[in-house]
């Protein structure tokens, strides 16, 4: 069958990335396939969320409705702009600690001194496992950033299964929950894990196959 599927992996991340082949083969012995874009295109320094996000939402107009867009992270932020942009495809969204808001996840990672840094030079060496070694990311990847932030405007009952660790020192939670409050689709699961949450696979699992099979049966 063609894939009903679109997986949206984080930022310095690939297909590869664990929760991306766990959650592939898992939903492969439900009997749904999975698609994975390479969001890096092999040009990580110019990703920006504007970029991807028009690579999702061409790769998503060409699968067979309805279908379901899972997103971690980076692709969180993505996967709910798809659904904003195609409402009468997406019948759903698995969204895994979504980074709506660039602004708080800067905030939280970078000093001001290394923001600045960042804006003098045009790069920001980032640590992608993809690429065996720190790469860079261009500076235009935070102004196109922070131009986007913000919560997608969905259809009001899209069912939305949010996941969050409680403990992430990355996305903070309270986006998550902003998000969820704002969205009656929505619901979230808080784990205790951090922001991979790659020791969750179990628990999500049990929460995953059900919203799948219920919305893409």
């Amino acid at each position: 069958m063609p894939p009903r599927i679109l997986y949206l992996h984080g930022l310095a991340s690939s297909p590869l990335s664990a929760k991306a082949q766990v959650f592939g083969e898992r939903l492969k012995g439900l009997g749904f396939e999975i698609l994975c874009p390479d969001l890096n295109e092999d040009d990580f320094r110019g990703l920006t969320t504007t970029r991807a996000l028009n690579l999702a939402v061409g790769l998503a107009r060409e699968l067979s409705p309805p279908i379901l867009v899972f997103g971690s992270s980076f692709g969180g932020r993505l996967a709910g702009r798809v659904a904003e942009a195609l409402p009468d495809q997406v019948a759903g969204l698995v969204l895994m600690a979504p980074a709506f808001f660039f602004e708080h996840v800067w905030r939280s990672t970078l000093d001001a001194q290394a923001r600045r840094r960042w804006r003098e030079r045009g790069e920001l060496l980032v640590d992608h496992p993809a690429y065996e070694g720190m790469v860079p990311l261009g500076y235009s990847f935070l102004e196109d950033a922070l131009a986007t932030d913000g919560l997608p405007s969905l259809p009001p009952h899209l069912p939305a299964l949010v996941f969050h660790g409680e403990g992430d020192a990355v996305v903070p939670i309270a986006d998550s929950v902003q998000f969820c409050e704002s969205h009656a689709g929505a619901r979230l699961v808080t784990l205790d894990s951090d922001h991979e949450l790659n020791d969750r696979h179990e628990e999500m699992w049990l929460e995953v196959a059900p919203f799948v099979r219920e919305h893409l049966s």
